[in-house]
């Protein structure tokens, strides 16, 4: 038997050649498995019909190897250059500049009593207040000038008052405390010299600090509400039954008014059953 007669046979015809060679399994396998066992070189020396010769099992041994087992052979992995995936760099992570080149102070606030304060002064500006003061720049402060502005269009000489702090070292920011609260400031960073002269460098933006107690400020419609409340318990605790009566039927017809709003409701005394 060779390739060339098996592929030309039917698979039925496989398994009863099978049968005389007396394959096991032969119901089960696919034509090409056939095929491989009759080619076998043991079943093809057989002889049709002779009873097939049992193999010699193997002595045991005191330990019995380990069968190896048998897997799929793995896919190799792709060698070309496009396949494989290219490790993406870590982008670097963005921080903020510490200046942007601005002559500029922002005001914030931090609670009813305190301001925070930070700047920005570049060195030509410096330069502007050296060329302004003259002689006096070299004994001259920085400070910040806080203004109380509240309630006035601030045209930079007529504030309530103001108060000065002076700045030490290169400070570029400062908490500042203001005596009260409620009110509406604004601040200048400057160099202060020792006559008394003032340049400023940068002006802030205008912030108004929130109430630090209870508002005096009593809503209307809760004074009413208020109002209604004691009246009831009033005619509720003192007055005769006839008068509470129709005082609190008044009352509840007016919210009922509010409530439904109904054009064939025109009034609800005397609607009850009696």
């Amino acid at each position: 038997m060779n390739f060339e007669n098996l592929i030309k046979k039917t698979r039925r015809e496989l398994v009863q050649l099978a049968r005389r060679f007396d394959i096991r399994a032969r119901t089960t396998m696919r034509k090409h498995e056939l095929i491989a066992a009759l080619l076998d070189p043991e079943k093809a020396a057989a002889k049709p019909g002779a009873e097939p010769k049992p193999r010699p099992r193997p002595a045991p041994s005191a330990v019995e190897p380990a069968a190896k087992a048998t897997t799929a052979p793995q896919p190799q992995a792709a060698t070309s250059p496009m396949a494989q995936p290219r490790p993406v760099p870590a982008a670097p992570i963005p921080t903020l500049p510490r200046t942007y080149g601005d002559n500029r102070i922002v005001l914030l606030v931090r609670d009813p009593y305190w301001l925070f304060a930070y700047w920005e002064i570049q060195p030509d500006r410096v330069d502007a207040g050296r060329a302004h003061l003259g002689p006096a720049f070299d004994s001259a402060r920085w400070v910040l000038r806080v203004y109380d502005i509240t309630g006035i269009a601030f045209d930079g000489f007529n504030a309530h008052s103001f108060f000065d702090i002076d700045l030490v070292g290169s400070a570029d920011n400062w908490y500042i405390e203001v005596p009260e609260d409620d009110h509406c400031y604004c601040a200048d960073i400057g160099i202060r010299a020792g006559d008394g002269r003032f340049y400023v460098l940068a002006r802030s933006n205008q912030v108004e600090t929130p109430r630090a107690r209870i508002s005096d400020v009593v809503d209307e419609a809760w004074a009413s509400r208020e109002r209604e409340s004691a009246r009831i318990f009033a005619i509720a605790g003192g007055a005769g039954p006839l008068s509470a009566s129709l005082g609190l039927r008044e009352i509840m017809e007016r919210r009922l008014r509010g409530m439904f709003a109904s054009p064939g409701v025109s009034s609800f005394v005397g609607s009850g059953r009696r």
